[in-house]
């Protein structure tokens, strides 16, 4: 274990100590409040417009790559209204111990995270006490997104290939015509294992999974052709050049 001490030990305290005192250190902007009106104790951000408004984690633009801090005035719009973006703030009711984030309901904190699709978690602090609320902003944040799957139709085409772009996704047959969707080796197409596509027959023909190449195994219990229209095959890759087919006839 290295020890510290004499004049490194010292400059290293100092150092730290100068770093604590930044970090709590009273900031206070006065900027003007945009088209609606807050309350001292809102949680606030100064928008592109340069102007205060209430935040509200439903949203990137309102909570996100912002500056946040707790408003200090009740103002109306275009009133003068001062933010504090760092440092102690004297409030009452608080949770000791406890971080806050930018909550979904506008200018309000809350203790716990937003769980909400495409909201954004946002801490502004946390409760040093049951009546301080050291305001220390961060530099990032994070947002609930999911992922849409995209979905591959294929119109009027009665034989078509897998390729990589498939992979975890769906694919759509829409052909009145019988059709055949076949799976490529591995060597052709390297699918990695694990990889799952949705195969679904839009249309009034029958879609057919098939070995694109020998030494390609397609296991399914029931079958490996679908079951009519808007009726769907699943399939995974369990190992090179093999593959399971969920869902058929």
């Amino acid at each position: 274990m290295a020890i510290i001490n004499g004049e490194s030990g010292l400059s290293v305290k100092n150092e730290l100590n100068t770093a604590l005192t930044e970090l709590s250190e009273l900031r206070i902007v006065t900027l003007t409040v945009g088209t609606a009106s807050v309350a001292a104790g809102n949680a606030g951000y100064v928008k592109s417009d340069g102007k205060i408004y209430k935040t509200d984690a439903s949203a990137e633009a309102t909570a996100g790559p912002v500056m946040i801090g707790i408003i200090l005035d009740t103002a109306d719009p275009d009133d003068a209204c001062r933010l504090q973006i760092r440092g102690n703030y004297t409030t009452t009711g608080l949770t000791t111990g406890s971080i806050y984030y930018v909550s979904e309901t506008a200018g309000a904190l809350t203790t716990t995270a937003p769980t909400a699709t495409d909201s954004v978690i946002n801490a502004l602090g946390y409760a040093s006490s049951t009546t301080n609320f050291v305001i220390m902003p961060g530099v990032a944040y994070v947002t609930n997104s999911i992922d849409a799957v995209s979905i591959n139709t294929q119109t009027n085409v009665n034989a078509y290939t897998l390729v990589l772009g498939d992979a975890s996704k769906i694919l759509e047959m829409n052909t009145s015509a019988g059709n055949i969707v076949s799976v490529p080796s591995s060597g052709s197409v390297a699918f990695p294992t694990g990889t799952t596509i949705d195969v679904v027959q839009i249309n009034s023909g029958l879609t057919v999974i098939s070995s694109g190449a020998t030494g390609v195994t397609l296991n399914g219990s029931t079958g490996i052709t679908s079951q009519g229209q808007w009726k769907a095959l699943s399939m995974y890759k369990r190992a090179d050049d093999a593959w399971t087919v969920l869902g058929g006839a």
